[in-house]
């Protein structure tokens, strides 16, 4: 038993004194590491790159380091962003609220707060959406540490999408009209006549 009251094996004491008597110490000798893929100016140039191009992603990178002669994988990739101290960060997306319909909508909420049921049965709310067959996530943006997640403006609509307008009432929701391109307000009116 050792002095941490854990059974250690013969063959383990065997090992350190072999080890002992060949080498004058119980300790592991020194390994031969292999040596760096990237010298430190190419991972400078690369920090440089993805600061510069926000959304550049790991796999262009690693097929950019294969087309100068230079492969890296995308494991070592990441792990010498992150010793330089970049975090990937997912990007936001959409657009905020400005600060004119804020208030806007402040105002209206309190214009309503008081409302009773019989002016709630009067109330239409409407909207459009688009629908995604595939789900479209942010890019990963890498950035340094500390800094706020970085905006990606509108979603990527080269992907297929499904273009809807309904709308709820007090009676309850209605059926979902479908639209192709650009609801102008012409077009906008159309749905209001045919389906409101």
């Amino acid at each position: 038993m050792s002095r941490f009251q854990r059974k250690i094996s013969h063959a383990s004491i065997r090992q350190v004194w072999q080890k002992y008597q060949e080498t004058g110490s119980p300790s592991d000798l020194p390994r031969s590491w292999r040596s760096k893929v990237l010298n430190e100016r190419e991972e400078r140039t690369i920090v440089r790159n993805f600061l510069a191009n926000p959304g550049t992603s790991i796999k262009s990178q690693v097929a950019h380091q294969a087309r100068v002669g230079k492969p890296v994988s995308r494991r070592t990739l990441r792990r010498r962003l992150r010793s330089h101290g970049l975090v990937p960060k997912t990007s936001a997306r959409g657009k905020e609220i400005t600060k004119k319909n804020v208030e806007k909508r402040f105002k209206w909420a309190k214009m309503v707060q008081r409302w009773i049921l019989a002016g709630w049965r009067s109330i239409v709310f409407s909207d459009e959406c688009l629908f995604f067959p595939k789900r479209i996530a942010g890019r990963v943006i890498w950035c340094q540490r500390g800094e706020p997640t970085p905006h990606d403006g509108e979603p990527n609509l080269h992907y297929k999408s499904i273009k809807a307008w309904a709308f709820i009432s007090y009676n309850g929701n209605r059926g979902i009209v479908r639209y192709l391109g650009t609801l102008k307000a012409k077009d906008y009116l159309e749905i209001l006549k045919g389906h409101l």
